[in-house]
């Protein structure tokens, strides 16, 4: 793994660097990978850091890289929760994500970020796969977010955060998502949503409860179809299918 890169985004005296994912650091293409985010983001300057508020980014891995570095210069804490590991033929596609990450580095290290900001959470919208089908000699890299993955809602409040600044383009919250903020939501956060650049303000939600909301099996239904590795995140070769020798 590159140390060097995960302590930049994750320093070990950060509180909220605890929930930081270590697993797209371990991809030797990280050195190499090229990052410099060419789409139209949202401009930063209109989020501003309050102590009572964190943010999530729910947009492509790339941008959404690329704007928690921005926010980073502004005084948030960046958080990269982007889950899973790279290889050839894979189902989601990182090679971007790893570039804004080793590109964004240096920026988030030099930004003197104060010990008590507000956290910015990093997802990947494209974390399913859309159109990937499992077959051979592919890289299954899917991957999805759980409670545990992410702050209690007790904790959120605990350190301060009252509020929950949801920055996406989706019509719908995805449903592994709600399953985190419908957690926060009871503990007392509110919830708001605002689609990147429509220059409107943010809109209260109410996160209403998903299917199989706090049942114990959930983790292990959801991620049976999923292929886990060391690294602790999300990632797999799909084996060729085992051939046998034709003998009844």
């Amino acid at each position: 793994m590159s140390r060097e890169l995960f302590e930049a985004w994750a320093p070990p005296a950060c509180d909220w660097s605890q929930w930081a994912k270590p697993a797209p650091f371990i991809a030797k293409d990280i050195h190499s990978a090229f990052g410099r985010y060419a789409g139209q983001a949202l401009n930063p300057s209109t989020i501003k850091p309050e102590s009572d508020m964190a943010v999530i980014l729910e947009l492509p891995g790339a941008e959404a890289v690329a704007m928690a570095v921005s926010l980073a210069q502004q005084g948030f804490r960046p958080v990269p929760l982007i889950n899973t590991t790279t290889g050839s033929n894979e189902a989601v596609g990182m090679g971007t994500i790893l570039g804004e990450l080793r590109a964004g580095a240096p920026i988030v290290n030099a930004a003197a970020i104060p010990d008590d900001a507000p956290p910015v959470f990093v997802l990947d919208t494209q974390r399913e796969g859309h159109g990937y089908t499992r077959r051979p000699r592919t890289y299954d890299n899917r991957w999805m977010v759980f409670p545990q993955d992410f702050p209690s809602g007790n904790y959120m409040v605990a350190r301060g955060i009252k509020r929950l600044l949801l920055l996406t383009r989706d019509a719908n919250i995805r449903r592994d998502l709600m399953h985190v903020l419908r957690r926060w939501q009871d503990a007392g956060v509110k919830i708001y949503r605002e689609l990147p650049g429509d220059g409107l303000l943010p809109v209260e939600v109410n996160v209403p409860k998903p299917s199989q909301f706090k049942l114990g099996w959930y983790r292990f239904l959801v991620a049976m179809g999923l292929r886990k590795n060391a690294a602790g995140g999300f990632g797999g070769w799909i084996p060729e299918p085992s051939q046998s020798s034709g003998s009844g």
